[in-house]
Protein backbone atom coordinates (compact mmCIF):
# COMPACT_ATOMS: atom_id res chain seq x y z
CA UNK A 1 0.00 0.00 0.00
CA UNK A 2 1.22 3.55 -0.67
CA UNK A 3 1.14 5.20 2.66
CA UNK A 4 0.94 8.81 3.40
CA UNK A 5 4.38 9.04 4.32
CA UNK A 6 5.42 7.69 0.79
CA UNK A 7 3.64 10.31 -0.79
CA UNK A 8 5.55 12.73 1.01
CA UNK A 9 8.86 11.76 0.20
CA UNK A 10 8.20 11.42 -3.60
CA UNK A 11 6.92 15.00 -3.65
CA UNK A 12 9.73 16.11 -2.08
CA UNK A 13 12.15 14.44 -4.41
CA UNK A 14 9.93 15.75 -7.26
CA UNK A 15 10.45 19.26 -6.29
CA UNK A 16 14.06 19.12 -5.72
CA UNK A 17 14.84 18.76 -9.55
CA UNK A 18 13.61 21.85 -11.42
CA UNK A 19 12.92 21.75 -15.05
CA UNK A 20 13.09 24.64 -16.53
CA UNK A 21 12.16 24.93 -20.67
CA UNK A 22 15.15 26.70 -22.29
CA UNK A 23 15.50 28.35 -25.34
CA UNK A 24 18.86 27.22 -26.67
CA UNK A 25 21.08 24.28 -25.28
CA UNK A 26 22.05 18.86 -21.59
CA UNK A 27 21.39 14.10 -20.12
CA UNK A 28 22.43 13.23 -16.83
CA UNK A 29 25.75 13.93 -15.44
CA UNK A 30 29.58 13.27 -16.35
CA UNK A 31 32.01 14.41 -13.77
CA UNK A 32 35.64 15.08 -13.54
CA UNK A 33 37.85 11.67 -13.99
CA UNK A 34 38.11 11.82 -10.03
CA UNK A 35 34.32 11.86 -9.49
CA UNK A 36 32.85 9.02 -12.18
CA UNK A 37 29.33 8.92 -12.54
CA UNK A 38 27.20 6.36 -14.62
CA UNK A 39 27.22 7.83 -18.18
CA UNK A 40 31.07 8.84 -18.02
CA UNK A 41 32.15 6.08 -15.44
CA UNK A 42 36.27 6.77 -16.20
CA UNK A 43 36.56 9.38 -18.48
CA UNK A 44 40.27 10.16 -19.91
CA UNK A 45 41.81 13.13 -20.72
CA UNK A 46 42.77 13.54 -24.69
CA UNK A 47 43.59 16.77 -24.33
CA UNK A 48 44.61 19.80 -21.96
CA UNK A 49 45.68 23.33 -21.88
CA UNK A 50 45.94 26.39 -20.00
CA UNK A 51 44.32 30.01 -20.44
CA UNK A 52 45.52 32.59 -18.81
CA UNK A 53 42.66 35.20 -17.18
CA UNK A 54 44.93 38.09 -15.69
CA UNK A 55 46.70 36.23 -12.85
CA UNK A 56 44.61 33.30 -13.00
CA UNK A 57 44.91 30.33 -15.09
CA UNK A 58 41.66 28.47 -16.16
CA UNK A 59 42.30 24.48 -17.07
CA UNK A 60 40.62 23.85 -20.59
CA UNK A 61 40.13 20.12 -21.30
CA UNK A 62 38.72 17.42 -23.76
CA UNK A 63 37.40 14.31 -21.50
CA UNK A 64 36.69 10.88 -23.62
CA UNK A 65 34.69 8.31 -22.04
CA UNK A 66 35.49 4.55 -22.97
CA UNK A 67 32.29 2.97 -22.82
CA UNK A 68 30.34 4.29 -26.02
CA UNK A 69 26.63 5.25 -25.05
CA UNK A 70 25.32 6.70 -28.32
CA UNK A 71 21.96 6.68 -29.03
CA UNK A 72 19.17 9.27 -30.25
CA UNK A 73 17.21 8.12 -26.43
CA UNK A 74 18.06 7.58 -23.18
CA UNK A 75 20.40 4.68 -22.60
CA UNK A 76 18.54 1.61 -22.50
CA UNK A 77 18.86 -0.94 -19.80
CA UNK A 78 20.86 -3.86 -22.31
CA UNK A 79 23.06 -1.80 -23.12
CA UNK A 80 23.53 -0.41 -19.70
CA UNK A 81 24.03 -4.58 -18.62
CA UNK A 82 26.51 -4.95 -20.78
CA UNK A 83 28.82 -2.63 -20.38
CA UNK A 84 28.43 -2.30 -16.42
CA UNK A 85 27.91 -6.23 -16.13
CA UNK A 86 28.77 -7.64 -18.94
CA UNK A 87 32.40 -5.69 -19.94
CA UNK A 88 34.10 -8.91 -21.25
CA UNK A 89 31.87 -9.12 -24.19
CA UNK A 90 32.69 -6.08 -26.84
CA UNK A 91 29.99 -5.80 -29.44
CA UNK A 92 30.77 -7.92 -32.59
CA UNK A 93 31.71 -6.09 -36.18
CA UNK A 94 28.89 -5.65 -38.49
CA UNK A 95 30.13 -8.37 -41.19
CA UNK A 96 28.88 -9.01 -44.72
CA UNK A 97 29.16 -12.32 -45.73
CA UNK A 98 29.25 -13.19 -49.64
CA UNK A 99 29.33 -16.78 -50.86
CA UNK A 100 30.19 -17.41 -54.81
CA UNK A 101 29.36 -20.28 -57.09
CA UNK A 102 32.28 -22.01 -55.77
CA UNK A 103 32.91 -23.13 -51.89
CA UNK A 104 34.22 -20.11 -51.05
CA UNK A 105 33.47 -17.88 -48.82
CA UNK A 106 34.26 -13.86 -48.64
CA UNK A 107 33.63 -11.96 -45.25
CA UNK A 108 33.96 -8.17 -45.49
CA UNK A 109 33.61 -5.65 -42.45
CA UNK A 110 30.96 -3.02 -42.78
CA UNK A 111 32.76 -0.05 -41.57
CA UNK A 112 31.14 2.23 -39.22
CA UNK A 113 29.11 5.15 -41.09
CA UNK A 114 31.12 8.81 -40.49
CA UNK A 115 29.43 10.91 -37.99
CA UNK A 116 27.77 13.93 -39.42
CA UNK A 117 28.07 17.24 -37.47
CA UNK A 118 24.60 18.70 -35.94
CA UNK A 119 25.02 22.46 -34.78
CA UNK A 120 22.67 22.54 -31.51
CA UNK A 121 23.38 26.10 -30.46
CA UNK A 122 19.65 26.79 -30.96
CA UNK A 123 18.83 23.33 -30.05
CA UNK A 124 16.39 23.14 -26.87
CA UNK A 125 16.91 21.69 -23.59
CA UNK A 126 15.44 21.94 -20.08
CA UNK A 127 17.27 22.71 -16.92
CA UNK A 128 17.44 20.50 -14.26
CA UNK A 129 19.17 20.93 -10.57
CA UNK A 130 20.95 18.50 -8.84
CA UNK A 131 24.08 17.42 -6.99
CA UNK A 132 27.51 16.25 -7.63
CA UNK A 133 29.32 16.84 -3.99
CA UNK A 134 28.84 18.71 -1.28
CA UNK A 135 28.53 21.80 -2.15
CA UNK A 136 27.52 24.39 -4.81
CA UNK A 137 31.00 26.19 -6.50
CA UNK A 138 32.14 29.75 -5.12
CA UNK A 139 30.70 31.94 -7.49
CA UNK A 140 33.76 34.10 -8.17
CA UNK A 141 35.61 30.85 -9.46
CA UNK A 142 32.62 30.66 -12.07
CA UNK A 143 33.22 34.13 -12.49
CA UNK A 144 36.53 33.56 -13.95
CA UNK A 145 35.64 30.65 -16.37
CA UNK A 146 33.24 33.04 -17.55
CA UNK A 147 36.07 35.79 -18.54
CA UNK A 148 37.59 32.50 -19.94
CA UNK A 149 35.18 31.74 -22.36
CA UNK A 150 34.63 35.25 -23.41
CA UNK A 151 38.59 35.18 -24.29
CA UNK A 152 38.60 31.51 -26.22
CA UNK A 153 35.60 33.23 -28.22
CA UNK A 154 37.57 35.86 -29.11
CA UNK A 155 40.86 34.04 -30.32
CA UNK A 156 39.47 30.84 -31.73
CA UNK A 157 36.30 30.40 -33.76
CA UNK A 158 32.95 31.08 -32.29
CA UNK A 159 31.74 27.21 -32.02
CA UNK A 160 33.57 24.22 -31.03
CA UNK A 161 32.98 20.52 -31.99
CA UNK A 162 32.48 17.34 -29.58
CA UNK A 163 32.96 14.47 -30.54
CA UNK A 164 30.69 11.38 -29.66
CA UNK A 165 31.24 10.17 -26.09
CA UNK A 166 33.23 13.55 -24.87
CA UNK A 167 33.17 15.91 -23.19
CA UNK A 168 34.90 19.54 -23.14
CA UNK A 169 35.21 21.16 -19.76
CA UNK A 170 37.03 24.50 -18.12
CA UNK A 171 37.76 24.13 -14.91
CA UNK A 172 38.66 26.62 -12.17
CA UNK A 173 39.26 26.42 -8.50
CA UNK A 174 35.78 24.66 -7.05
CA UNK A 175 34.24 25.72 -10.23
CA UNK A 176 34.01 23.28 -13.42
CA UNK A 177 31.56 24.20 -16.49
CA UNK A 178 30.97 21.20 -19.41
CA UNK A 179 29.72 20.62 -22.53
CA UNK A 180 29.09 15.92 -22.65
CA UNK A 181 27.91 14.67 -26.04
CA UNK A 182 26.10 11.44 -25.27
CA UNK A 183 24.98 11.20 -29.04
CA UNK A 184 25.88 9.31 -32.14
CA UNK A 185 26.83 12.28 -34.49
CA UNK A 186 29.45 15.23 -33.76
CA UNK A 187 28.20 18.55 -32.44
CA UNK A 188 28.63 22.01 -32.70
CA UNK A 189 28.07 24.35 -29.91
CA UNK A 190 29.05 27.98 -29.88
CA UNK A 191 31.43 29.90 -26.76
CA UNK A 192 28.79 32.11 -25.86
CA UNK A 193 25.77 29.70 -25.87
CA UNK A 194 28.41 27.61 -23.49
CA UNK A 195 28.65 30.58 -21.23
CA UNK A 196 24.96 31.71 -21.67
CA UNK A 197 23.37 28.65 -20.65
CA UNK A 198 25.62 27.53 -17.81
CA UNK A 199 24.57 30.95 -16.48
CA UNK A 200 21.01 30.31 -16.85
CA UNK A 201 21.49 26.81 -14.76
CA UNK A 202 23.74 28.76 -12.13
CA UNK A 203 21.42 30.87 -11.27
CA UNK A 204 18.57 28.07 -11.55
CA UNK A 205 20.07 25.75 -8.75
CA UNK A 206 23.02 27.85 -7.24
CA UNK A 207 22.28 30.05 -3.63
CA UNK A 208 20.63 31.75 -3.00
CA UNK A 209 18.03 29.02 -4.54
CA UNK A 210 16.88 26.62 -1.74
CA UNK A 211 17.77 23.85 -1.34
CA UNK A 212 21.01 24.01 -1.63
CA UNK A 213 22.55 22.14 -5.39
CA UNK A 214 26.07 21.55 -6.92
CA UNK A 215 24.89 20.79 -9.70
CA UNK A 216 22.93 23.01 -12.45
CA UNK A 217 22.24 21.19 -16.22
CA UNK A 218 20.63 21.93 -19.42
CA UNK A 219 19.35 18.57 -20.70
CA UNK A 220 18.98 18.33 -24.64
CA UNK A 221 15.23 16.87 -25.23
CA UNK A 222 16.28 14.71 -27.65
CA UNK A 223 19.16 13.37 -25.02
CA UNK A 224 22.12 13.53 -26.83
CA UNK A 225 23.84 16.14 -25.07
CA UNK A 226 23.96 18.65 -21.90
CA UNK A 227 25.71 21.57 -20.41
CA UNK A 228 26.41 21.41 -17.09
CA UNK A 229 27.76 23.61 -14.27
CA UNK A 230 29.22 22.19 -11.11
CA UNK A 231 31.40 21.88 -8.04
CA UNK A 232 34.81 20.77 -9.50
Amino acid sequence: MFSLNSLVVFAAFALSVVAVPHEARGDLLSPSPTSPAALCPSPTIVSSTQVAVGSNTVTFETLGCPATVTSDKAPGILSWLRINCFPWFPPKPITKTVTATATVTDTVTVAAPTPTLVDVTSAPCNIFCGDMGVLPPISDDCAVIENSITILNGVQPATFIVAPSHIQQLTFGTCRVFFENIGGNDLQYTWIALNSTATTAANACFPPVQPVNSLGMCQATDFTWEVGITHS
